[in-house]
């Protein structure tokens, strides 16, 4: 399958980095050759990288009117802090002897390519109009970030039981689940053919795959739902809520010049989930905290022992 790899910061990250690099960038437009707008640690950031980042952002552009001018500066400030990101990352990858390879790309690129015949990949990238260098970087890119999230940032990070306790506790209410109902809604363009519907259904033994036994019938559209009780829409709710599991209401008109008819499966009454029953839930919580908190701790040493400079004209562009 064909990929675009793009990796950007959060918004409360960018907004992390870029108050940190405020108080660091130096230099003079003197300093820098029309083509690199910024270095890190000595290593450039190039002007072209920045516009194919830039393109790429607005790739997917679905709004009928262009970005504002406003908007477009956003664009290329975020596309420069994510360049200075991965530059950083980078680095510490290469102090922990945790480089990136040439192989693990090749890899990659070998798999991805196993799904299309011949030349077939270098003509969808001229179609995405993606220059295959760029998309080389960006499957760099996107294992560097992996790898810093995997080796680095998960390192040292765990969650223990009396944590999880704790989180089931303090969020308990999370965790109720209230009362809900499991119907079917049928529709036809006839009477008979929901009749035939209905006695097909009554005549089963058990409602397990029952969607799936029932739209052989010629013009029968069902649908299965789960909602809570006190969620239902209210042309519906007044029925399901009178009536009992593997009932029925009467078949009425429906906004199409058609008909339809509910079909009430089952009632799951509302109860608490046990701690063992959302424990998986509870530990990607957790561990999602403080992955994030870790990364922002990471991210600000990291700034502060950097060299970051930028190119003050471009600052003053997209500011």
């Amino acid at each position: 399958m064909f990929h675009r790899h793009t990796q950007q910061i959060p918004g409360f990250l960018f907004l992390i980095l870029f108050l940190s690099l405020l108080l660091l960038w130096s230099c003079s437009q003197n300093e820098y050759s029309e083509d690199v707008v910024a270095r890190v640690n000595g290593n450039p950031v190039y002007l072209k990288d920045i516009e194919a980042g830039y393109d790429m952002f607005f790739f997917d552009w679905m709004d009928p009117l262009p970005p504002s001018l406003q908007e477009m500066k956003g664009a290329y400030g975020q596309v420069l802090l994510d360049k200075i990101l991965l530059l950083l990352i980078e680095d510490e990858l290469k102090e922990q002897g945790l480089n990136v390879a040439d192989s693990e790309i090749q890899e990659i690129e070998d798999q991805i390519r196993e799904d299309y015949p011949d030349d077939e990949f270098e003509k969808i990238l001229i179609e995405e109009y993606i220059d295959l260098n760029y998309w080389r970087t960006g499957i760099r890119n996107k294992v560097m970030w992996d790898k810093f999230v995997t080796r680095v940032l998960y390192s040292d990070i765990d969650v223990r039981l009396e944590e999880i306790m704790s989180y089931y506790q303090d969020n308990i209410y999370k965790f109720h689940l209230p009362e809900r109902v499991i119907f079917i809604y049928l529709n036809a363009g006839s009477q008979e053919v929901l009749e035939q519907a209905m006695e097909k259904i009554s005549s089963m033994e058990s409602s397990q795959d029952l969607i799936t036994k029932i739209l052989s019938i010629e013009g029968l559209k069902a649908n299965q739902y789960e909602m809570r009780v006190d969620q239902l829409p209210l042309n519906l709710a007044g029925d399901i809520k009178v009536m009992e599991p593997g009932s029925f209401n009467r078949i009425r008109p429906d906004d199409n010049q058609g008909f339809f008819v509910l079909y009430v499966a089952e009632f799951l009454e509302d109860q608490l989930l046990k701690p063992y029953q959302v424990y998986d839930l509870i530990e990607e919580k957790i561990l999602e905290k403080k992955l994030s908190d870790k990364f922002k701790q990471w991210l600000e040493q990291a700034v502060l022992k950097s060299n970051i400079e930028i190119n003050s004209t471009l600052l003053k562009e997209i500011g």
